[in-house]
């Protein structure tokens, strides 16, 4: 099976009390900004994808697409994001599997990187588990 996953990476968190809901949460708010932020036409890092190739463009053009880029074409890649989320322990794993996954690594091998987390995202989370904590702790 392939598959393409996104992993938050955060500093070393000691979480003792792990929420399955809360990581859950988590998950579909980045899911939710992976295809938001892809279907306006920004990568990762927020930069504007590379233009489609002109043969490419002519070809989204003659099936009713869309020349503008947001690596949607039919829209099944990224409704998956939303069925790939699992959370487990203190950690959430957004993924892409079957033809998905192997449709979104390869375009991502191509230099259009959407899957990942950008560092401001990354910073996001950070803030969102830390003020969690913060939260679980007071009230014990």
């Amino acid at each position: 099976m392939i598959s393409l996953s996104t992993r938050v990476r955060l500093p070393k968190l000691e979480i003792k009390d792990p929420d399955k809901r809360f990581w859950q949460a988590v998950g579909i708010t980045e899911a939710r900004e992976i295809h938001k932020r892809t279907v306006s036409g920004e990568d990762a890092d927020d930069s504007a994808f590379k233009p489609y190739s002109q043969l490419y463009k002519k070809y989204r053009i003659s099936k009713g697409r869309s020349s503008k880029v947001n690596l949607n074409f039919t829209g099944r890649m990224l409704s998956q994001l939303a069925r790939g989320i699992r959370a487990a322990g203190d950690r959430v794993t957004i993924s892409l599997l079957g033809s998905s996954g192997a449709k979104a690594s390869g375009i991502e091998a191509f230099g259009r990187e959407f899957f990942s987390l950008s560092d401001k995202r990354q910073t996001a989370i950070f803030k969102r588990v830390t003020k969690w904590m913060e939260k679980k702790n007071s009230l014990k």
